[in-house]
């Protein structure tokens, strides 16, 4: 609910109409990092697990090295006795349901299901890209050579090259099952692993938009959500709170590239010019 509520104010701030800030597509991309073309309104869900993997294993050399930690363990708790309350018997089920490991069975949960879901987008990426390598060497090699054809399809080989090794990296950090983390011997990364983890499922989150975006023939779409992602294309957010009133953008202009990097339609521009009124640009 909070998320919500935070995507909904950036959609009044932004000047969205009701439509547009109630679309999932709207709503996707503004919970995307900016290395995505999003605002960085990250979505709990989506981070939640990967917090958790992330600050255990940055703990857990101190805890096995300096507090004698040996092995992770669900609270052990003793069946309630005859005549308890209902609250009672509850915590009881809960507890005898709870998988070894902290947080009451969250860790094992939470280290197999990014793990599984690491290892079936490495499978798809090791698949998209053996069919994008095919695909630059059959553009490089036709009698009647396109140059555009040739420069989409470098394109697509070095996106799935960085999905691929982004992936065999962020899988790396699973070498053990999720029970066997403090008795592995393993020197587990102090840094970094949450970023790693969060950076290779908002990838997925993008790749899924931008392929319905295709399957939707919404071509447009999908051109700016590529153009946003491109390397510094969303550096100018960043910026824009922290210059000289010169060279912050006014609302205005703001508001209209936000429009832009979400892939929405210029509709205030089109009044103002089919009005002949003020756009606030000029």
């Amino acid at each position: 609910r909070a998320h919500s509520l935070i995507l909904t104010t950036a959609a009044e701030i932004l000047g969205l109409s009701d439509d547009e800030a109630s679309a999932r597509n709207v709503r996707v991309r503004l919970s995307l990092p900016m290395t995505y073309g999003g605002l960085g309104l990250a979505d709990p869900k989506v981070v939640a697990r990967h917090a958790l993997i992330g600050n255990f294993t940055a703990c857990v050399n101190d805890l096995r090295n300096y507090a004698g930690l040996t092995g992770l363990g669900a609270p052990a708790f003793a069946p309630p006795a005859e005549g308890s309350s209902a609250r009672e018997r509850r915590a009881a089920a809960r507890s005898a349901r709870a998988d070894d490991g902290p947080c009451w069975g969250a860790w094992e949960t939470s280290w197999n299901a990014v793990r599984d879901d690491l290892r079936r987008d490495l499978r798809a990426a090791e698949t998209a890209l053996d069919q994008a390598s095919r695909d630059r060497e059959a553009a490089h090699a036709a009698p009647a050579r396109d140059v555009n054809q040739c420069r989409a399809t470098d394109f697509i080989l070095k996106r799935a090259t960085t999905l691929h090794d982004n992936l065999e990296t962020a899988l790396q950090l699973f070498p053990c099952g999720a029970s066997e983390v403090t008795s592995s011997g393993t020197q587990w990364k102090e840094r970094g692993v949450q970023k790693a983890l969060s950076k290779v499922a908002h990838a997925r989150i993008f790749n899924a938009l931008h392929k319905q975006y295709l399957d939707d023939r919404n071509l447009t779409a999908a051109a700016t959500l590529l153009s946003t992602a491109a390397p510094g294309a969303m550096t100018w957010v960043t910026f824009n709170d922290h210059h000289s009133k010169p060279d912050t953008l006014s609302k205005d202009n703001f508001r209209t590239a936000m429009r832009f990097s979400l892939g929405l339609d210029q509709t205030h521009l089109i009044e103002a010019a089919r009005e002949n009124t003020p756009c606030g640009h000029c």
